[in-house]
């Protein structure tokens, strides 16, 4: 009986006389809280303002990818690591203290940041009272899933580069340019396509996404196998922002949930993101 009441209120009801009903002790919600697509994505003030910010990084983050390309390609010692790092001045330095100041950054997110970067912290957060404990039990459990098969995915991406570099085959200077090249590419999956969305998480959109978090440690993981202040120092700050979220995940899986967290919800996003990269239907729990 619950079963049929559900489908009938699901899809023979019309959108507009949907209202918040519980059965069997399950909080079964409008559609656009409950899958969280069909809410208005018609504000094209905002659409336009966030794509020209992300153009414009994504063609910036390019052009960074060039400048490392093309030394690496004319005077290969430029992009060598110093040993000391600090012993002599190298672009690297550069490279180093962009990455820094941006993933310090990221472990202290502002009003501005998106919802997806900062809900990991209380006082962004906007839980709704009375939701299903038992469904965000299993919302957990398949979050983990999918994070599992992004680590897998992640080590198929990275080990043979490490083997490549262990034996010999490649130069230190190809896992930065790889780095370099990811970094980019974060851009490109955050506007058009992000494959950890599509084939492994099966989340929503980045607002959602259980491991936002990593997004740092991600992106210089070619790095980690170097031995060098370089890439050792990027690697503690980026492993803290991932235990940052990983802490929060573990103590307040809610505030990942946009049935139990209002500000997660696509009427209360000011930024957007679904001009090019639409949001994916979440299957019901």
């Amino acid at each position: 009986m619950t079963l049929t009441y559900i489908t009938l209120y699901l899809f023979a009801t019309p959108p507009a006389m949907r209202t918040p009903t519980i059965i069997s002790g399950m909080i079964v919600q409008p559609i656009p809280e409950l899958f969280d697509i069909a809410a208005p994505l018609n504000d094209n003030q905002y659409m336009e303002k966030t794509l020209k910010e992300k153009y414009i990084v994504l063609g910036l983050r390019t052009l960074l990818l060039i400048l490392i390309i093309v030394p690496a390609r004319i005077l290969p010692q430029a992009i060598a690591f110093p040993q000391p790092f600090f012993a002599r001045f190298s672009p690297l330095h550069l490279l180093w203290l962009f990455w820094m100041l941006l993933f310090i950054k990221r472990l202290f997110p502002t009003g501005q940041t998106m919802m997806a970067g900062k809900k990991i912290f209380a006082r962004y957060n906007d839980v709704a009272p009375g939701y299903s404990k038992d469904l965000l039990k299993k919302y957990v459990k398949n979050r983990n899933a999918g994070m599992l098969r992004v680590v897998a995915a992640g080590a198929v991406c990275v080990i043979p580069f490490y083997i490549l570099y262990l034996t010999g085959s490649i130069h230190e200077r190809a896992l930065v340019i790889y780095a370099v090249f990811l970094f980019a590419l974060d851009m490109v999956f955050e506007i058009f396509f992000c494959p950890f969305q599509v084939l492994f998480m099966k989340n929503r959109c980045c607002h959602v996404c259980r491991i936002y978090n990593w997004n740092s440690l991600l992106i210089i993981s070619p790095l980690l196998i170097i031995p060098s202040f370089f890439s050792w120092s990027l690697a503690i700050v980026a492993l803290s922002g991932l235990v940052e979220g990983e802490i929060a995940w573990l103590r307040h899986p809610e505030y990942f949930w946009n049935i139990s967290n209002k500000k997660l919800r696509c009427t209360a996003c000011t930024k957007k993101m679904c001009a090019v990269r639409k949001p994916i239907r979440e299957k019901a729990l």
